[in-house]
């Protein structure tokens, strides 16, 4: 089986976080579309950055991406592994999310709105959510 192009890999993280609205798009050295993702309530643009893709998936699979999905490939692996943190990227946001993707260096990035709720298991407190942690002030 031919190697997909690194168009290809860029649009298959892209339609990974869930639905495509419409077409996926190129600009400016990235492919992106509006997604609608089942956490937000409005579709979410998601770009991945295609420049250096190619390079940013092979140092995954040196670090051990296939360690996480013995079930295939190792590059399969490496997008997997890439779309799971794209993914965790949207869905850890407590807030409306209305852009989110990979950079040229391979990091996650997103950009929200308004803070939404707390999940409602969390004891009462004034709670403060961070990109990747939760924070709570000490208690009285």
């Amino acid at each position: 089986m031919p190697r997909p192009s690194i168009s290809e890999l860029a649009d298959s993280l892209v339609a990974s976080c869930g639905e495509v609205v419409g077409e996926i798009q190129a600009h400016a050295g990235a492919r992106w579309a509006l997604v609608r993702v089942a956490s937000q309530p409005d579709p979410v643009k998601v770009s991945v950055d295609i420049r250096g893709l190619e390079q940013r998936l092979d140092r995954a699979v040196a670090g051990g991406a296939r360690d996480g999905f013995p079930d295939v490939d190792a590059r399969t692996a490496a997008r997997r592994l890439a779309s799971v943190n794209l993914d965790e990227e949207i869905d850890s946001a407590h807030a409306v999310v209305y852009e989110a993707g990979l950079d040229r260096q391979g990091r996650t990035w997103r950009r929200t709105g308004e803070p939404v709720d707390p999940p409602a298991d969390l004891p009462p407190g004034d709670y403060r959510w961070s990109a990747r942690t939760r924070t709570t002030p000490p208690s009285p």
